[in-house]
Order: structure tokens, then C-alpha cells, then sequence
């Protein structure tokens, strides 16, 4: 999977994003008269951890991935 260090910046930042769109999304049901959704307040945590982790593999392999080594020379040079 990710290690340790990146599990938890996945867990901190879906706790700070979590926590803001949960208020954002069901203020009325947390105060006001409306129903809490237990399935939205789920995955409103869940999102932003699972983009974290997806972000940090996809990174990753896009660093470990060979590179193309071009001419450095313009096209357009002439000799």
C-alpha cells in the first residue's frame, strides 16, 4: 500500500477536508431540523483519504517511470 508517514497525511487531510465539507454539506442537519446522512458523512471522509493515497501511488509511479532522453538541440539549428 503507502507508508505509515503518507497513511497519516491521508488520514490528517481527510479529517481537515472531511470536516469542512461535512459542514458545508449537512449544516442543516446538524443544526437545524433536517436528517443526518450517515452514508454521505461516511464518504466525505473517505474521498479525500482515498484521493490522497491514489495521488501519492500515481506520483510515485510516474517518478519511477523510465524517462526519454530527447536531443537537446532545436529543430530549427542549422549547422
Amino acid at each position: 500500500m503507502a507508508p505509515r508517514n503518507v497513511i497519516m497525511k491521508g488520514i490528517r487531510t481527510a479529517l481537515i477536508v472531511g470536516t469542512l465539507l461535512t459542514l458545508i454539506n449537512q449544516w442543516h442537519a446538524l443544526f437545524g431540523p433536517a436528517t443526518f446522512r450517515w452514508p454521505a458523512f461516511f464518504l466525505t471522509y473517505l474521498v479525500p483519504f482515498t484521493v490522497f493515497i491514489y495521488s501519492y501511488r500515481s506520483n510515485r509511479h510516474e517518478r519511477t517511470a523510465p524517462t526519454i532522453i530527447q536531443d537537446d538541440k532545436p529543430a530549427d539549428r542549422e549547422h
